[in-house]
């Protein structure tokens, strides 16, 4: 008896031996737009709706902040879900990856906007980017319009 569960162990891993690939891990993080913070210099006005962030000012823009966690490897895809509101003003976020080299500072940037207002939320879709020492988001909320506000409501990274 002994023998044949053995045997049936050994087919069993023998199998799975040339059925699995090369495997990546995929490490996928979320964070809530309330862990952005307002930029140095920012006019808008911070206000915090469950894990959303907006800005409830009616004359000027919110430039915001948001950390990244990057630990595991590259960065294979970036999402960032918004509300706009703003009939004309849309949503702007940038996800910087930095390098640091000797005295120096190496950057490259993904750019994706909003294009148009809506009452759903939207989605802001950024691409791959390799070998950055460290990564941060930096977006730009519009300001209120008849009392409708615009959010950043979550931030997904996926790294490889």
């Amino acid at each position: 008896m002994l023998k044949y569960q053995m045997l049936g162990v050994a087919t069993l891993a023998a199998v799975l031996g040339f059925t699995t690939r090369d495997a990546h891990a995929v490490d996928g993080k979320t964070y809530p737009g309330m862990m952005c913070r307002t930029a140095p210099g920012s006019a808008g006005s911070y206000q915090l709706h469950f894990g959303t962030v907006y800005n409830n000012s009616s004359t000027s823009e919110l430039s915001l902040i948001c950390p990244v966690v990057h630990d595991t490897g590259d960065i294979s895809s970036a999402t960032i879900k918004v509300w706009d509101r703003h009939p004309t003003i849309d949503v702007f976020c940038s996800v910087h990856f930095e390098n640091v080299s000797g005295s120096s500072v190496f950057g490259s940037d993904l750019d994706d906007s909003s294009e148009g207002s809506s009452a759903n939320i939207k989605t802001l879709t950024f691409g791959s980017q390799t070998g950055s020492d460290y990564t941060w988001v930096e977006c730009t909320v519009p300001r209120s319009s008849s009392g409708a506000v615009s959010h950043i409501a979550e931030i997904d990274v996926v790294e490889t």
